[in-house]
């Protein structure tokens, strides 16, 4: 039917327009029927042209030729880097090992580039695996598959709270609103659980902001992060020069060595300036306090202070008389 035929084509048999019952014969190179002529070109050698004769068998035998080439398949072998691809990979190229030049084609659902192979992992539908076709364009075009399955990126999104901690706060414990039981890293100076993400606050270093980053644990990892800041607790210290008063004492005023601009309170009895803590003895009740004084800065504290007001004692005594002789018997007062 053809002058040439590719190895990989269906063997071809003659078309006998003259005299039938003959045979066929042909250089070493070709396997051939000798009875019906069929090439088996898988078997047969590529090159050519090759000589076939056609003898028949009569009273008065006669031969015919034709020509034939055998063409070599292309070879469609090609392959990715890898089976498997996350969403966010970078997108990767095939190496063509066999005969260039071809076409890729694939199943709906995969972005790739015809004449090159890439594929657009972003582009693509994940939670699948596609089928990818390499059709080689020579004359005696070839094709073979290979699969590749595209996944998802994984979903780090997490929160802390709020984006500052007092150092004295109960500890923080994140919320994973994406891909949960992934890892946890964060600077030096935070201490942190690496699996749960809380947060140490006692045991961190005061400053900030520090980087927090959350990294999903799949096949598809990936990673985001949430910035957190450590202040310091105010220092409530405070004294009072003594922890006990007389009534008519003068008014005590207390002494702040930690941070100022706080609050002072007492229990009902006692009267008290809130902003500077002086005491009012004359118009307080007698009995014992606890003055407490609460910082007013972003990480508030306090502390406390006891004291006492006592009465004042009463000093009157009398003689039995203002005057007296030398010979007198010693007087003794009457308190």
């Amino acid at each position: 039917a053809a002058a040439a035929f590719c190895q990989g084509d269906a063997d071809p048999s003659p078309t006998i327009t003259g005299t039938p019952g003959g045979s066929f014969s042909a250089p070493a190179a070709v396997s051939i029927n000798a009875s019906t002529g069929v090439i088996d070109l898988s078997a047969s050698t590529v090159g050519g042209p090759y000589t076939i004769t056609y003898t028949t068998s009569g009273a008065c035998p006669i031969g015919a030729t034709f020509d034939i080439s055998i063409d070599a398949e292309d070879d469609p072998a090609f392959t990715y880097p890898a089976a498997s691809y996350c969403q966010g990979d970078a997108d990767p190229t095939p190496t063509i090992t066999g005969t260039i030049g071809g076409t890729f084609t694939s199943t709906a659902g995969l972005s790739i580039i015809a004449g090159t192979g890439v594929i657009d992992v972003s582009a693509s539908t994940t939670g699948a695996t596609y089928t990818v076709t390499y059709t080689t364009g020579g004359i005696c075009p070839n094709s073979t598959t290979f699969d590749v399955t595209i996944e998802a990126e994984e979903d780090p999104a997490f929160t802390y709270a709020a984006a500052s901690f007092c150092q004295g706060d109960a500890d923080p414990l994140p919320t994973i609103t994406g891909t949960a039981g992934g890892t946890f890293t964060a600077p030096a100076a935070v201490s942190i659980n690496a699996s749960t993400g809380e947060i140490d606050l006692s045991a961190s270093t005061v400053g900030g902001a520090y980087t927090i980053t959350y990294t999903t644990p799949g096949t598809c990892s990936n990673s985001t992060t949430f910035d957190v800041t450590i202040d310091p607790e105010d220092d409530p210290a405070f004294t009072y020069p003594a922890a006990a008063y007389c009534q008519d004492d003068a008014d005590p005023t207390p002494t702040i060595t930690g941070t100022a601009g706080g609050t002072f309170t007492s229990t009902a009895g006692l009267v008290i300036n809130a902003g500077t803590g002086e005491v009012d003895l004359a118009t307080s009740a007698i009995g014992a306090y606890t003055v407490t004084y609460a910082t007013g800065g972003i990480c508030p504290n306090s502390t406390t202070f006891n004291i006492a007001i006592v009465t004042t004692g009463d000093p009157s005594f009398t003689y039995t008389a203002n005057n007296y002789c030398q010979s007198d018997a010693n007087p003794l007062p009457t308190v």
